[in-house]
């Protein structure tokens, strides 16, 4: 089984990094924000994609954290 969430040598995020993200996408949400627009901002931020934003912030990846 291949090395999962911070146990990747090659992991840009870790847990704080994947709340974090979630909750200034829940913010944004609620203000109105595009999905697509925010997806793009906040993979620039983290250093990721927008895709893998996506499945953070709707638990396809990470899943371990709340």
């Amino acid at each position: 089984m291949p090395a999962r969430g911070t146990d990747n040598q090659w992991a840009k995020l870790d847990p704080d990094k994947v709340r974090a993200i979630r909750q200034e996408y829940a913010t944004a949400r609620e203000k109105g924000a595009t999905i697509r627009k925010l997806l793009i901002a906040l993979g620039n931020k983290y250093n990721s994609t927008p895709s893998n934003i996506h499945a953070i912030v709707h638990v396809k990846t990470w899943k371990d954290v709340e």
